[in-house]
């Protein structure tokens, strides 16, 4: 279920804010199995404080952050934001590093009982959000927003071709034995997004989505201000008191409903391949590592591997990670013990980081990065930013990320076909 299938007049409302440069932060789940815990969503309004770091000058973690950790908190963290402390510069541009709201107004969406609950009202306007969306009757309907190309922008594939060659050498030389190889695809736009990431988000159907109008200053548009939309599968880090857990994903193949039981039954053969439990393994293992440095010894578990899910568009292979943090440690310290995420980076993290960096011909920015939120408890819950659409509101352009893992045994065509199946999400929307 999606938030916008009860209040369909969400949609209108958060296109006023965005024609009026007012940030927010939504964050959504759709979730098919019946009594999962991940069916809430919540909207943060009304920024008491808004964090944004140039890319300039970014690269020192979560420097910024330090003394907000007792405070609701919401935004995104961008890949390049702990380059520092791997030894690699940071861009010179390109997008925001870290962009992290203290909302005034936090409400929350339970789509089981269809009602909102007020979680924070500092400036007493929750009430009038609350009464727009249970009285406006009319749904959005988009107006007129186009991408400007029938084929979006993207690397060459012979310039694909060299780049896996490239990072094949590499783990031959034992420098890595696992790199996340990504590219951009991109095209112009003209128009308000929401409708057309409403439509996103209901085609991605995953449970850690998405929608943020991030906003260098209230009121006023900016090189930095982007528009954010999310249709992750996929959790980095969630801390519930002293629990943390981390499900990553390593192995993708399409869904398609149309497949016969046959098919269907092959195609999850291939999802469960030994090259994939391969890759997931690797990536298991790297999260265990960085566990080991903020948990209680022996507390590390992996109570789920090779767990098979399915999407919108696409089958995946979790597995899930958890442990009891150390005393003394808070959401801001286990975040950066983690981050980069090993599903996007590959391992080992620092080597592998240093080829992407020599690899890859341009910054990920807000793609690789985390969404999520914080609580006054300590809270925390962080998706990974893949299938996420990154607008530029002043250059009028969007970027969507794909890429996959890829190892000595990778062959260079299905990794290429297998970031074709990832970019279904906005293709065609």
């Amino acid at each position: 279920m999606n938030v916008f299938s009860i209040w369909p007049a969400l949609s209108l409302f958060l296109k006023q804010k965005v024609d009026s440069h007012e940030p927010f932060v939504l964050l959504d789940s759709w979730v098919e199995d019946e009594g999962s815990p991940h069916t809430q969503s919540f909207l943060g309004l009304h920024p008491k404080k808004i964090f944004c770091e140039h890319p300039s000058s970014a690269g020192r973690g979560l420097a910024l952050l330090r003394g907000s950790e007792s405070e609701w908190g919401m935004g995104v963290i961008g890949y390049e934001s702990h380059h520092a402390r791997f030894g690699l510069d940071v861009p010179k541009g390109g997008d925001p590093q870290l962009w992290w709201m203290l909302p005034a107004t936090v409400l929350k969406f339970d789509l089981q009982t269809q009602s909102i609950e007020i979680i924070q009202d500092e400036q007493g306007r929750a009430g009038e959000v609350i009464d727009y969306l249970s009285t406006q009757s009319h749904p959005y309907h988009e107006e007129l927003f186009k991408i400007h190309s029938n084929n979006w922008t993207s690397i060459e594939y012979k310039d694909y071709l060299k780049c896996i060659k490239g990072i094949h050498e590499a783990i031959y030389e034992g420098e890595s034995y696992e790199v996340n190889f990504t590219y951009p695809m991109k095209a112009s736009y003209q128009g308000n997004p929401i409708g057309w990431g409403v439509s996103l988000l209901e085609k991605a159907r995953v449970p850690f989505s998405a929608m943020i109008h991030a906003v260098e200053t209230p009121g006023q548009l900016s090189e930095l201000d982007r528009v954010i939309l999310s249709g992750s599968p996929e959790r980095f880090l969630n801390i519930q008191g002293t629990t943390i857990t981390s499900e990553p994903i390593k192995g993708t193949i399409r869904r398609d409903e149309q497949m016969t039981d046959q098919e269907l039954r092959e195609a999850l053969r291939e999802l469960d391949s030994d090259k994939n439990r391969a890759e997931n393994l690797m990536i298991v293992d790297l999260v265990r590592h960085d566990f080991h440095s903020i948990c209680e010894p022996g507390s590390v578990v992996v109570p789920e591997l090779f767990k098979k899910r399915s999407f919108g568009t696409v089958h995946q292979l979790i597995s899930t990670i958890q442990g009891t943090l150390k005393v003394g440690t808070n959401w801001l310290n286990a975040f950066e013990a983690c981050f980069p995420m090993g599903s996007m980076t590959g391992a080992p993290k620092r080597a592998a980081m240093h080829l992407i960096d020599q690899f890859e011909v341009e910054p990920r920015g807000i793609y690789s990065g985390a969404i999520g939120y914080s609580t006054p408890e300590g809270n925390a819950d962080f998706n990974v930013v893949i299938r996420t659409a990154i607008l530029d509101l002043q250059a009028q352009q969007i970027r969507y990320h794909v890429g996959g893992a890829i190892t000595s045994d990778s062959n260079a065509e299905s990794e290429w076909d297998e970031t074709k199946v990832k970019a279904q999400l906005v293709e065609g929307l």
